[in-house]
């Protein structure tokens, strides 16, 4: 998403894109860092089972690679797209955010969807 981002800022207010960033960071960490990484959260998943929790983290990333390239290749225009928000937006009503991390994405998807429509 940062590169479609990058992409996009010199069309938009730098401040309306710091805000985007920042939201999306807050999401990102949160899964990479309470989610994904192996983590006694992960671990419980799979039974404890360590090399099973690397596994799935190794294949998440892969897929994270495939699903950034399949976007870049679909949404070839330089702009911020409703379509980008509302995919952020589905996959994070399936997991329980922090409130820091829940209004700091909530920010920057109102941000994206309130700048898709402007251009």
């Amino acid at each position: 998403m940062d590169i479609k981002l990058d992409e996009s800022s010199d069309q938009y207010d730098a401040g309306d894109m710091v805000r985007i960033h920042k939201g999306l960071s807050a999401y990102s960490e949160f899964l990479q860092h309470d989610i994904i990484t192996v983590t006694p959260k992960l671990l419980s998943m799979y039974g404890g089972n360590s090399d099973r929790a690397k596994l799935m983290q190794r294949l998440f990333e892969r897929q994270r690679k495939s699903f950034f390239r399949h976007l870049n290749e679909r949404y070839t225009q330089k702009k911020l797209l409703t379509d980008y928000a509302s995919a952020i937006n589905d996959c994070s009503g399936k997991t329980r955010l922090s409130v820091e991390v829940a209004e700091a994405l909530k920010a920057a998807l109102d941000n994206m969807e309130m700048l898709a429509m402007q251009k």
